[in-house]
């Protein structure tokens, strides 16, 4: 009685106000609400109060979804929105307004709203402004409320207030475009238009004509397209339009229901009720909502005689929006705001009276009756065409609690398996016949399952733990061997058997069992399902996923390379599957495999697939009917995911665009998003800043930040993803975060050239004093070589001479005069090569050729010497007198001193542009000749190495390890020889020659 006071006085002060139409209104929504009740099936819904963080209100006059997917909640003194995460709340307090009405959506996506008096205010930054003509709007006292409003692309506003008709503000002028119609069009005018929902509005009619009203339907150009004769009606109720498809739906608020399209064919609809607001959703599905009934939903707008089922029903409500999801947001003065995820999905449960329990472990459905087990020895069954439920209490002992229930179609009878105890017999006569199962092994306390009839084997087909066997006749006629582990399903393939149990999938062909899992490791988890099309068996699997077997081969089936997961399979015909999964609903058809929305979150007990529906036994909400067409028209959508505000540093930037330009002291990049999540999924969001890191980073976090990024360009990108299912597309915003001017292009460009130009100029200068140097030091080299070559040559000369003069004393002319030519030649290429900065190789080895055998004459041929070379082009150019030094050395300070055989090897060798050239003796050794040299001949050969050394320095590009001197020994530590290794570089012109 005291909520019916308040509405009294609420009544009193608006009829007080003089809103004579809106208090009818008003007093039909709240009226004194009749008692109705139903067993109707219902979906399940969603409320939202205080404790989901909104602000409850008895006064919600709108529920509208924009474009983004937010949801606006607009009561008389307030506007509320929902993002799917929380409420936020518009400040009203800006302007002075009436109650709020309506909310809309205009022309770039401006949003706005209207009151009780027809003034409009523009929503903008959480508060609202006022439209500059509101006074001129106001000025037409449209006490009677307004009935459409649009912007259009001029920002001309279309209006039509009743009482007034439709009048047009255009720069504050006020135009009346039907004006050019004349009079003869009086009652309901609809106006189609190309883009946007049509316009509603009403000419006065005459009290004296008002039975003969009629509603006309214009196109754009008010070119009249079809009219209709309405019927005579006292109802005062808002009028509603919705679209579904080619289809509008319009109720005119005095209980008259018209169907039409776009060419016309207007059809009054039947309907017994008086009509608050009609909605269709995407399913096709017509919501009716009514000022006391409640809201009635229908499969479709052709037949509205009986609802799938009623909410709300003996209360106010009004089904309002649709969201980007397919769910329902209705608000009801009672019961208040509420949200229906899956209005084609619904429940018998204990709420709606049809189990006194929630927990569903068997289901059946046999014609039009379904038929469940909640524990225990009783049976529920619903009449699906009227709904009509009752229950049945079983023949049986009361210990044998019925956990599933089957009716064999082909022997017309009910199976019961319950535990340690399987029944056969009818639900009509409660009469049930318990199974002899003495071939089975005893399992106390084991349940019996039920696999189905095998049309293959001709058999009933149940389990019990690690064994199944087959009925026929209502008696056991085959025991399966002992299973390692407990059977969930089986399937028949040719003339062997698919077994699936706790540890993985068995394949028994004629007694013999084969475990597939230790052939295939991916196949060792608990199998939920086997299902067969084709002769190719489907196997769903706890963790792995869905497989196919067949042909040969076991496949993984997956979407987007994603495994999918907790897959319940149903066959739907001879050539598809339906799939229902964690990430989605799934058609499989051959090897095609098509995406639909998921489920809702529920826990099975049990399921099944009859007459194009499935059934599930859920753990705490009763029995939930998913027909296939819902399943079919529920699109599978991303998370609606969006950017709410763009910081850089500290600064908002529009979120629209898309790419940006920073400085590069501009360090400090906030991103903030969200999803809409209506139905309260857990969300996960990854994002990644490409040109800082490839990896995704998965965060429950709603913003991300970056700080200090170096100069670069960046492509931030960011998904999100409900629950189990898919990542969404990556929405990509690229930004370029700019060098200091240090680091752009002109000025390094600048700054190398500028430093190339200097350092340029040092070189050249460097070069010309390091080539100086070098010349300096060539020359030095070369003098002090032909001082020593001077020094050399007298006393080589002498020995020479004195070896000429003991052959003359000897009487050997010939061999004298022989010596002498050789020592002249010998001496002419010394001065000749003397003076060349480069000799030929064929010059260099005759000349060192001519030398050992003139040492070896005058020795007496005291020693053997041999030159082997594998250069094949002795035109190469090198510095001449750098091997004949070594050569000396080894003569007079190796073999001289040395007793028995003495012998001389020079190899010379060519690769990649050098001579490697060895000298190797077989005389006393370094250490014993230092020992009998003269301090004279110590100097000079330190003084000959160290030039040597310095002329190949020079000679190599200033490379180092030139020349290598090794002392060789024998087994027993005694020297037995010197080897010279010498590198030479030779003259680049002498290589292409």
């Amino acid at each position: 009685m005291a909520k019916i006071k308040i509405k009294v006085i609420v009544l009193f002060i608006l009829g007080f106000m003089k809103l004579k139409e809106l208090v009818l209104f008003i007093t039909l929504l709240f009226a004194i609400r009749l008692s109705y009740s139903s067993n109707t099936p219902s979906p399940k819904i969603r409320f939202f109060d205080e404790n989901s963080g909104f602000e409850t209100t008895n006064f919600i006059s709108d529920i509208q979804v924009d474009s983004k997917g937010l949801v606006w909640i607009i009561n008389f003194n307030g506007i509320s929105i929902y993002d799917g995460n929380q409420f936020k709340n518009i400040n009203t307090s800006t302007v002075s307004h009436a109650s709020l009405l309506r909310f809309f959506e205009g022309v770039d996506n401006q949003k706005f709203v209207i009151d009780y008096l027809g003034a409009l205010f523009f929503i903008e930054k959480d508060t609202l402004r006022p439209y500059k003509y509101n006074n001129l709007l106001k000025s037409f006292k449209a006490k009677n409320g307004f009935n459409s409003v649009y912007f259009d692309q001029e920002n001309r506003l279309h209006i039509s207030y009743k009482g007034v008709g439709y009048i047009i503000i255009d720069n504050g002028k006020v135009l009346y475009p039907l004006a050019k119609l004349g009079k003869q069009y009086k009652g309901d005018i609809v106006i189609l238009r190309e883009k946007g929902s049509p316009f509603y509005t009403q000419v006065a009619v005459d009290s004296t004509t008002a039975a003969k009203r009629n509603l006309y339907l214009f196109d754009e150009n008010l070119k009249l397209i079809d009219s209709l004769s309405l019927q005579k009606s006292k109802y005062f109720l808002p009028f509603s339009l919705s679209q579904f498809g080619n289809y509008y739906i319009l109720s005119d608020g005095k209980r008259n229901l018209i169907r039409f399209t776009k060419s016309g064919d207007l059809q009054l609809i039947n309907y017994n009720q008086p009509i608050s607001k009609i909605l269709f959703d995407q399913y096709s599905g017509v919501w009716i909502s009514t000022p006391n009934r409640g809201v009635k939903y229908y499969n479709s707008i052709h037949n509205l005689n009986t609802p799938l089922y009623s909410i709300f029903e003996g209360y106010t409500a009004t089904a309002s929006a649709v969201d980007k999801e397919g769910g329902v947001w209705v608000y009801s003065s009672e019961k208040g705001l509420a949200h229906i995820s899956y209005p084609k999905y619904i429940y018998y449960s204990t709420n709606e009276g049809f189990t006194s329990a929630n927990s569903v472990y068997g289901i059946e459905k046999v014609g039009n009756s379904l038929v469940f087990t909640v524990g225990g020895t009783t049976i529920y069954r619903v009449n699906e065409t009227n709904y009509i439920a009752d229950s049945i209490s079983l023949n049986i002992p009361k210990e044998h609690i019925v956990y599933n229930i089957y009716f064999d179609k082909q022997e017309e009878v009910f199976w019961l398996a319950c535990r340690e105890a399987l029944y056969f017999g009818s639900i009509e006569t409660n009469t049930w016949t318990k199974l002899k199962t003495n071939k089975l092994e005893d399992k106390p306390g084991s349940i019996f399952k039920i696999l189905g009839r095998s049309q293959e084997l001709n058999a009933m087909i149940f389990a019990l733990e690690e064994q199944y066997f087959l009925v026929r006749d209502s008696m056991v006629q085959f025991v399966s061997k002992v299973y390692p582990n407990v059977i969930f399903d089986l399937e028949t393939i040719g003339d062997s058997l698919i077994i699936g149990a706790e540890d993985g999938l068995y394949i028994e062909h004629k007694g013999s069992i084969e475990n597939l899992s230790e052939k295939y490791s991916s196949l060792s988890e608990r199998v939920y399902s086997i299902t067969k099309i084709d002769n190719r068996i489907y196997v769903s699997q706890r963790k792995v996923g869905l497989y196919r077997l067949g042909y040969g081969e076991i496949e993984n089936i997956s979407y987007n390379e994603e495994t999918i997961q907790k897959a319940a399979v149903f066959k739907i015909d001879e050539n598809s599957l339906l799939v229902i999964a964690k990430q989605g609903s799934f058609i499989l058809k051959e090897d095609t495999l098509a995406l639909y929305a998921r489920l809702p979150r529920i826990v099975s007990g049990n399921f099944i697939y009859r007459d194009s529906s499935i059934y599930w036994g859920t753990w705490k909400e009763g029995v939930l009917k998913t027909p296939l067409n819902s399943i079919l028209k529920n699109a599978y959508n991303s998370p609606y995911l969006f950017v709410n505000k763009i910081l850089i540093d500290g600064k908002v930037h529009p979120i629209e665009q898309k790419q940006f330009l920073v400085d590069y002291n501009k360090g400090l990049f906030q991103f903030y998003y969200s999803v809409i999540n209506y139905q309260n999924w857990e969300i996960k969001y990854r994002y990644r800043l490409l040109g800082l890191n490839s990896e995704w980073t998965e965060t429950d976090e709603r913003n991300v930040q970056y700080t200090t990024l170096p100069a670069g360009s960046y492509s931030f990108q960011l998904q999100a993803k409900k629950g189990n299912q898919f990542w969404s597309d990556s929405i990509v915003y690229e930004f370029t975060v700019l060098p200091p001017f240090w680091k752009t292009w002109w000025f390094i460009s600048l700054t190398i050239l500028f430093l190339l130009t200097i350092t340029t100029w040092i070189i050249s200068i460097r070069i010309k004093r390091i080539k100086r140097e070098k010349d300096l030091v060539i020359d030095r080299l070369q003098a002090e070589q032909r001082a020593l070559r001077a020094q050399m040559n007298p006393h080589f000369v002498f020995n020479i001479v004195s070896s000429a003069q003991y052959l003359v004393m000897k009487e050997k002319n010939e061999k004298a005069i022989h010596f002498l030519g050789m020592f002249s030649k010998l001496m002419r290429n010394i001065l000749d090569y003397s003076n060349n900065s480069f000799i030929q190789l064929e010059e260099e080895i005759a000349f060192l050729k001519n030398y050992i055998e003139l040492e070896q004459m005058r020795m007496e041929n005291s020693f053997s010497f041999t030159i082997e070379t594998e250069v094949k082009h002795y035109k190469l150019l090198l510095p001449p007198f750098l091997i004949q030094p070594f050569i000396e050395n080894a003569i007079h300070h190796g073999l001289k001193d040395k007793e028995g055989e003495k012998t001389i090897k020079l190899f010379i060798n060519y690769d990649n542009k050098y001579l490697e050239v060895i000298i190797e003796d077989n005389g006393i050794g370094r250490k014993s000749s230092g020992e009998h040299a003269s301090e004279a001949k110590k100097a000079r050969k330190s003084h000959g190495i160290r030039i040597i050394k310095e002329r190949l320095k020079l000679n190599n590009n200033r490379q180092s390890n030139n020349l290598e001197i090794e002392d060789l020994y024998d087994k027993n530590g005694r020297p037995i020889g010197t080897k010279v290794k010498l590198k030479i570089k030779i003259n680049d012109e002498g290589i292409n020659s």
